[in-house]
């Protein structure tokens, strides 16, 4: 036996009597809100506090405001305590209003318990009466110290609900007060204007808030005559103070019907959304009249009854659970239909019919000529069949829809309804995708990516591939690599059953092994690879995709019962609201506004977006421009006395000051919330952010992507750099294949063709040794002739580098993909094959590429130095994440520091990249968009194929003497900022970086052993921001002064606060570059015009001042302060930590201003600059080595120094009286400036200070 639950719903008609609808209508100061904001139409929260709306008030059942209201204040927000609180000790939901009072926020009502006599799973809190006297008194009664007013429960409007409130009442024994009534209702005027004075009779004096009503499942004619005559009702009725219609949401999400909606499926204003805001009609309809169910029956008391509900148009039931109803209303209407015994085809008209007849509607079984009648109605059936041998099943039957009057295309008909059922959150769409026609034009993967455009819901199945014509076949299997972007992620290959298969006689096994066999021959080979082919595999993910949404249904429901300053939903809410109802497949996160709605195959808990960054982004630009602002005031002043109004050329400057002190203000603002902010958002994941690990994927139970560890290398020490790596990044690989995945090591070797013979040969046998594959390519020759000429592109080599060597990778791939595989194929061939295709490749390139290994690429790369080390269990936590969350491009890590050494100097810049890395993490668990720092990072292959090209910086349509052949480029090679390049074109495409923190210091990178070497990053970081924003001098007449990166930056889809915080990282190369400049000349302003000069001007003596105020002292105070606060870390120990190096860190960057001058100057005048690899091994040398290098690279620094000083020397004394600079603020910040720049090269370089030879 089983259950049988069904809807049957009659499509409401027009009604034919005479209703008078008033075109125009009246504001009132009674109106509210009920609403919750939707991620997915961020449009609509505009609607309702446009400047006409006469709303006064809003409530979204929670007891904290909507983020998007946060700042309102046309509209009061009224917190709720919607359901039980996690224990009876519980006082989080009176904290929470407490604070909301002393922060400031006109509280003045607060609700009670939502609909507590009404069941879970129909949307209520289902809460004994007993229990909720108990609550309220802990939580609710307090507040009325604090002069709020108190609303009683807000039951349902069956009789139950009296009983109910009774019940409270009683279990209260006077201590529960109350000050209104806020009642619910869903029926007709009649019903409501009667139940409102069956209320004040049994509570009278007490005002009335009507906070749900609306006439659900009718016509759109009754539907607006009962919202007038029911609002107008209500602001007449004294004893209602507020009301809020339940409507405020697009029709299509509706679930009481669409005409209710104040907003049709485009987001535009119905006549009732207008009316309801105080204006006039404005001829929108809501949208499809179709009626859907509104299931309030309860459940049956045995497993072997049917039980269906509906509801009927034009009905003329009276009575409905004791209400009273209005003639000639339609209503909802509960029955039950018993049946005994298994359910069997022949069984379903019968239970049909019982239902149909109860209902008076016709319906038909049989395609007979006599029935055609029948079959065109107007009914919709909906059967949800569950019982002990069905999980869940549910039967859309709509027989009539051919002879719709409101829509002609039966085709459009049936399309709209296919997207309302897939446009369900938690709907699994299975995009059917024909191999055998152009997937480009296919109707069904279009319809799933409109139903879903972010495509986590989506997985496409390749059908027919049996019959894919040979020459075609290479175009299927181009799709399947993600070449297109026709399927998506993830997929799976299908065969045709034959005529036999499709046989009774043919056991399912036996089906399998025909399709396995036909995939492990001719090109689909090496689609098994991938282990994306044949039905098991898509049964597997299907099953393994299923038990992860409802265990990520109970988690979320677990999590969200959990958390003190949350509730549940709603009852009767539309279905994009935030629900938690464990029975409701459709349930969403309480957090839907902000959720990062990711699922794959692993589960994922919402992942709000914190909007603590954009709090901070806002204070900076506010201080900065008050900062302008007071320059501008003294300016005015100015003019006002003397008349000189010359003086506003100064403000062309303002908006380079802007940009050159953006991060000073930004550090004001940091410095504050570091120290008395919150932190708790560096331990929680959001959206760009993940302080915890996802739950692991179960090898045994899906299929673990293959990943690719790709590592570019140079001349690097084999023994010293190479071996160690390599050891850290197998043992990763072992304990990622103990789960069942596997993993292989890519390196991109550009220093083989350099080093000696011997050497060449002691790297091949040590990558063979340990299953590596690896690509080598030649040196540059620029001036070759040839095949000798080879041009290795870009200022740093390393994006050139790894496009070879991918483009290696690719071409062999391609190779493969045009290999014919017999009945007879096996591993022992493909490995053949293998090698084949990449000796045709090697003899295309002409024997300039050295390859050896297995160079394929898996799902992902995992993106490390040379010199990195990683965590043992990163690959399984890195995959587990990103097969969960799709729309995630990069997941970077945090990186702790590998030191070499023991020097001052090392140990100097590990402080420093700690801190970079401890204000990385503050910035992005802020809300930020996490960076991309070029290693230490999981790419998602698909990803990044996406944003690959063909023309890879070639100019002016030069062939490329690099290759044979055309091959794809993923990285800039005319960017040294190639890894700022491709985050940007990832998050163009609607992609994500994720900054993860849960490795801790796991992953350890080198940092630089000398000064030479971290002056060389430095003079690249600002390079590189010079690069991104302007086109050389030499180019603006041809392409303007920005380029078209930065003007792609500046339009992305990035969030405003993050492009901010990106511009004043730029501007503090430009503020570093102009200090020494800007010293030179408050030399001789001060020294010559010390009083003289405009207010406007602020003098270098005070902004060094400021500098080390906020950097050097409070910046490292607030360092020690977050760690303390965030990692509960000794306070005193890092008190020390911080401030021992701030003598060395005062040298290092008060002595790179000339570099990084050098730097920008280069580009913008097209002068030649490069630099080498970072070293990565300590070097023994001695003293007169370190002095001739110094000499070498910093001869014209010394030289500057040497001038500048004895200028400051004859400004003191030699100059003449009147003309003599011996002030201090004058002379100070110069020679700060000097002294930094001469001792740079000297006090930072341990090797020269051992005084060794």
């Amino acid at each position: 036996m089983m259950l049988i639950q069904s809807s049957l719903v009659a499509l409401a008609l027009f009604t034919t009597s005479c209703i008078a609808i008033s075109k125009n209508f009246y504001p009132s100061s009674k109106r509210g809100l009920i609403y919750i904001p939707n991620s997915d139409f961020p449009s609509d929260d505009k609607v309702w506090v446009q400047k006409h709306s006469d709303l006064t008030w809003y409530y979204n059942y929670k007891p904290h405001p909507s983020p998007v209201y946060e700042n309102n204040t046309s509209l009061q927000f009224v917190p709720m305590l919607w359901g039980a609180p996690d224990g009876f000790d519980d006082t989080s939901f009176l904290e929470n209003v407490t604070a909301q009072i002393i922060g400031g926020r006109n509280i003045s009502y607060v609700m009670g318990f939502n609909e507590p006599d009404n069941s879970m799973a129909n949307g209520g809190s289902d809460m004994k009466a007993k229990d909720a006297a108990r609550y309220w008194i802990k939580q609710l009664e307090p507040l009325r110290k604090l002069g709020v007013s108190l609303g009683a429960p807000a039951v349902t409007g069956a009789p139950s609900g009296f009983t109910w409130l009774a019940d409270f009442v009683e279990a209260c024994k006077g201590n529960c007060t109350f000050d209104f009534i806020p009642i619910h209702w869903y029926g007709s005027f009649d019903g409501m204007a009667s139940h409102i004075a069956g209320v004040l009779d049994v509570f009278p004096g007490k005002k009335i808030w009507v906070t749900e009503f609306a006439l659900d499942f009718s016509s759109l004619t009754a539907t607006q005559d009962y919202f007038q005559t029911s609002v107008k009702y209500l602001d007449g009725n004294k004893n209602v103070t507020h009301y809020s219609y339940f409507g405020s949401f697009r029709s299509f999400t509706s679930n009481v019907g669409y005409n209710v909606s104040m907003l049709n499926s485009n987001g535009q204003l119905t006549d009732i959304g207008s009316w309801y805001l105080g204006g006039d009609a404005t001829g929108v309809i809501p949208g499809d009249n179709v009626v859907k169910p509104n299931v309030t029956a309860s459940k049956p008391s045995t497993p072997t009854s049917v039980s269906m509900s509906g509801a009927v148009a034009n009905g003329s039931i009276r009575h409905v659970t004791g209400l009273s109803l209005g003639a000639s209303t339609p209503v909802p209407v509960s029955f039950e239909v018993n049946y005994e015994g298994d359910l069997a085809a022949v069984n379903l008209p019968q239970i049909v019919n019982q239902a149909t007849n109860h209902m008076q509607i016709a319906t038909a079984f049989s395609d007979e000529k006599e029935q055609e009648e029948l079959q065109v109605s107007d009914n919709v059936l909906i059967i949800e069949i569950s019982g002990p041998d069905f999980f869940s099943m549910e039967i859309v039957d709509t027989p009539g829809l051919s002879s719709s009057p409101l829509v002609d295309d039966t085709q459009e008909i049936t399309r709209s309804l296919i997207m309302d059922l897939v446009k369900q959150p938690n709907t699994i769409i299975l995009s059917a995708v024909d191999a055998t026609s152009d997937m480009s034009t296919q109707e069904g993967p279009r319809l799933a990516r409109a139903a879903d455009v972010t495509g986590n819901r989506i997985v496409a199945v390749v059908t027919k591939c049996d019959l894919v014509l040979p020459d075609e076949r290479r175009f299927v299997l181009r799709a399947m690599r993600n070449k297109e972007r026709h399927l998506g992620h993830p997929w799976f290959a299908t065969r045709s059953l034959s005529s036999d298969e499709r046989g009774e006689n043919c056991a399912l096994e036996k089906r399998n092994s025909v399709e396995d066999s036909f995939f492990s021959e001719m090109e689909w080979a090496i689609l098994k690879r991938r282990r994306r082919v044949g039905a098991p595999a898509l049964k597997d993910h299907l099953k393994t995709r299923v038990n992860v949404m409802l265990r990520g249904s109970i988690d979320l429901l677990t999590t969200i019962l959990n958390t003190p300053s949350h509730s549940v939903a709603p009852t009767r809410a539309p279905s994009f609201t935030e629900k938690a109802q464990p029975t409701n497949v459709y349930a969403t996160s309480q957090e839907t506004v902000v959720a990062d709605v990711d699922l794959e195959f692993a589960s994922d808990a919402p992942r709000p977006t914190p909007l603590l960054n954009a709090v901070i982004v806002g204070l900076t630009v506010a201080i900065c421009l008050c900062l302008i602002g007071l320059g501008c005031s003294a300016m005015a002043l100015e003019v006002a006395s003397e008349g000189r109004w010359y003086r506003f050329f100064l403000l062309v400057t303002a908006l380079p000051q802007i940009i050159l002190s953006l991060f000073f203000c930004q550090a004001i603002v940091v410095t504050i919330f570091q120290m008395v902010g919150p932190v708790t958002q560096l331990k929680v994941n959001s959206k760009f952010y993940s302080a915890k690990r996802t739950k692991r994927l179960d090898g045994t139970k899906v299929l673990l992507p293959h990943v690719t560890i790709q590592c570019p290398v140079y001349k690097e020490g084999l023994e010293g750099v190479i071996r160690p790596t390599v050891q850290s990044l197998n043992a990763a690989i072992r304990n990622y294949e103990s789960f069942g995945g596997t993993a292989s090591i890519f390196i991109n070797d550009d220093g083989m063709q350099l080093v000696s013979p011997e050497e060449a040969e002691e790297r091949r046998m040590f990558y063979k040794e340990n299953n590596i594959g690896w690509v080598a390519r030649p040196g540059h020759n620029v001036n070759g002739e040839g095949i000798k000429r080879f041009i290795r592109r870009g200022k740093f080599k390393k994006a050139s580098n790894m496009n070879y060597a991918l483009g290696i990778s690719l071409k062999v791939e391609d190779k493969l993909v045009e290999i014919v595989r017999d009945e007879k194929w096996t591993q022992v061939h493909e490995s053949q094959a293998y090698q084949k295709c990449l000796d045709e490749v090697l003899a295309e390139e002409l024997g300039r590429a050295w390859v050896g290994g297995d160079i394929r690429v898996g799902d992902y790369l995992l993106l490390v130095d040379s010199d990195t080390r990683v965590p043992t269990d990163c690959l399984i936590d890195a995959v587990s994440e990103l097969e969960a969350s799709p729309r995630v491009a990069i997941l970077q890590f945090t990186s702790g520091v590998m030191n070499v050494t023991t020097s001052y100097f090392e140990s100097g810049i590990t402080f420093f990249t700690n801190l970079i890395y401890t204000a990385i993490t503050y910035a992005v668990a802020n809300g930020d968009v996490s960076p991309f720092v070029g290693h230490n990072a999981f790419i998602r292959w698909s990803a990044l194929q996406e944003v690959g090209s063909q023309d890879g910086g070639i100019i002016d349509n030069e062939k490329d003497p690099n290759a044979t052949t055309p091959y794809e480029k993923f990285w800039s090679e005319s960017h040294v900022s190639e890894d700022f390049d491709i985050s940007l074109r990832l998050q163009t495409l609607g992609y994500h970086i994720r900054l993860g923190a849960y490795c801790g210091d796991g992953f350890k990178e080198g940092v630089s052993l000398t000064v030479y070497d971290e002056l060389a990053r430095w003079e690249k970081y600002a390079y590189g921001c010079s690069e991104l924003l302007f086109w050389p001098i030499k180019d603006w007449w041809r392409h303007g002064i920005f380029t078209p990166l930065f003007k792609r930056f500046i339009w992305s889809n990035m969030p405003l606060g993050s492009k901010i915080t990106i511009m004043s990282y730029i501007g503090t190369y430009y503020a570093i570059g102009y200090s020494w400049i800007g010293s030179l000349l408050n030399y001789f302003l001060i020294g010559w015009l010390n009083g003289e000069l405009d207010h406007y001007y602020m003098s270098s003596w005070r902004v060094w001042v400021a500098l080390v105020v906020v950097f050097s002292i409070a910046g490292n105070i607030t360092l020690a302060l977050i760690r303390y606060r965030s990692q509960q870390v000794s306070l005193l120990k890092e008190l020390w930590t911080c401030f021992k190096w701030v003598a060395l860190m005062f040298i290092f960057l008060g002595g790179i201003s000339m570099h990084v001058c050098k730097a920008i100057l280069c580009h913008m005048l097209s002068l030649d600059i490069s630099w080498g690899a970072t070293s990565k091994e300590v070097e023994d040398t001695n003293f007169f080595q370190e002095i001739s290098i110094i000499i070498a690279g910093f001869k014209y620094v010394f030289i500057f120094c040497l001038a500048v000083t004895a200028l400051m020397i004859c400004g003191v004394y030699a100059f003449p009286y009147l003309w003599r600079i011996d002030e201090l603020v004058a002379i100070f910040p110069l020679a700060t400036v000097i002294f930094c720049h001469f001792f740079l090269p000297i006090a930072l370089n341990p090797n020269l200070m051992k005084f060794t030879w």
